[in-house]
């Protein structure tokens, strides 16, 4: 089984210990820096999923998300996949 690679997280996060109860799974998980960056990797098939703790800014967001629904993905919150929307632009 091929293991899911996740970057994830703001460093600064990291070493606040806030992403310490998710190092434990069977994936590869990584900090890095910009939301776009992460969603860039996602949308080029070099990363499988990312995601984040708190809300980004639209224009932190906006070119990397282009991206991924450019290459057939999709982004959305955890409030729209809850209420059922699949391809959703958070913002």
């Amino acid at each position: 089984m091929r293991s899911v690679s996740a970057p994830f997280g703001r460093r600064s996060e990291v070493k606040r210990g806030e992403w310490q109860q998710f190092q434990s799974g069977d994936y590869q998980s990584r900090p890095m820096g910009s939301v776009a960056y992460k969603l860039g990797l996602v949308a080029a098939g070099r990363a499988d999923i990312t995601f984040t703790l708190t809300r980004r800014n639209e224009w932190d967001v906006a070119a990397g998300a282009a991206l991924v629904q450019s290459a057939g993905g999709f982004v959305a919150t955890l409030d729209t996949l809850r209420h059922g929307a699949t391809s959703v632009i958070p913002f």
